[in-house]
């Protein structure tokens, strides 16, 4: 994983618009916490996170990828490594919208 990647964010979609973005690294770091302490491999894989979250294990990939996903598989992967949508997702403005939408 580069560090670009774990430096960038995900965008979060409503409705099919760019509505929030996700910093990517709080994420990570809180997933390689849980993977570090977790002594019965719940977290090893993208596949057993994704169980926990509700989702499917390409949708998890794609999340920590940075590739743009929906609001109810946010909150599920969020929601699996102990993290809120509150405390890290930030709303995206119409400037900062224009630009996710162009690419």
């Amino acid at each position: 994983m580069s560090v670009a990647t774990m430096d960038g964010t995900v965008t979060v979609t409503a409705s099919g618009h760019p509505a929030y973005e996700i910093p990517l690294g709080a994420c990570w770091r809180v997933l390689l916490d849980l993977r570090s302490a977790d002594t019965t491999g719940s977290y090893d894989t993208h596949g057993r996170l994704a169980a926990k979250a509700g989702v499917s294990r390409s949708s998890v990939s794609g999340f920590f990828r940075g590739r743009p996903t929906s609001l109810p598989v946010a909150r599920g992967i969020l929601f699996a490594i102990g993290l809120t949508f509150a405390e890290v997702a930030t709303p995206i403005g119409p400037a900062t919208a224009a630009q996710a939408a162009m690419g």
